[in-house]
Parts: structure tokens; C-alpha cells; sequence
């Protein structure tokens, strides 16, 4: 949901933070809802047209947001910004898989 994208009613970083925001509520709310609906959802609450695509790439950023700020809190609750010390406890809480990339991002 970018600016350039004519699907996309948020034009602005706050906006794109509330989008990211409700799409992944839906989500959450609806896991198994495909794109497509959830993009006609969405159009009908907001009153504005919102494509599939701009859904996905929506809740890819909400993922990568998500990861980063989990290995923030992570790195913040250790007390360390250790590379093999957060890559430890991601391993103990068994969420590597989920953040890995964004452990990657850290260097």
C-alpha cells in the first residue's frame, strides 16, 4: 500500500502505519481469508478502493515491522544487542524461523 499505488488510500507514513494496522486486524480476525476479500472488505469500510496486491505487499511490510520490533523487545529484555545472544533466545522461544531476517537486518 504505497503512495504511487492507485489502489492505495494512504498517501503518508501515518497513514501507511494504520493501513498496516488494519489489514493485518483483518487478518487476524479472518487467517484464512484470501486477498481478494479482504481487499473487498476493506474497500467497503474504508470507502476507497483497495486491490488485492495492495493487501499483500500490506501485510508483508506488517510482517517485516512485526519481526523487527520482536527483536527489538527481545534485545531490549536481554539487555544486549549481541547478534549470537538474540540469535540464542529467538532459538529458545522458538521463533528463528519468524525472525531471521530480521535478525539479519540488525548487523
Amino acid at each position: 500500500m504505497d503512495g504511487g499505488d492507485p489502489g492505495t488510500p494512504w498517501n503518508d507514513n501515518h497513514g501507511r502505519e494504520h493501513a498496516r494496522r488494519t489489514v493485518a486486524a483483518v487478518r487476524v480476525e479472518n487467517p484464512d481469508m484470501p486477498a481478494g476479500e479482504m481487499a473487498q472488505q476493506l474497500s467497503g469500510e474504508l470507502g476507497k478502493q483497495i486491490t488485492p496486491d495492495s493487501v499483500r505487499k500490506t501485510l508483508e511490510r506488517a510482517r517485516v515491522k512485526f519481526a523487527d520490533l520482536l527483536v527489538a523487545e527481545v534485545a531490549t529484555s536481554l539487555e544486549t544487542s549481541n547478534r549470537e545472544l538474540l540469535e540464542a533466545e529467538m532459538r529458545e522461544l522458538n521463533l528463528s524461523r519468524y525472525c531471521q531476517a530480521a535478525l539479519e537486518r540488525r548487523k
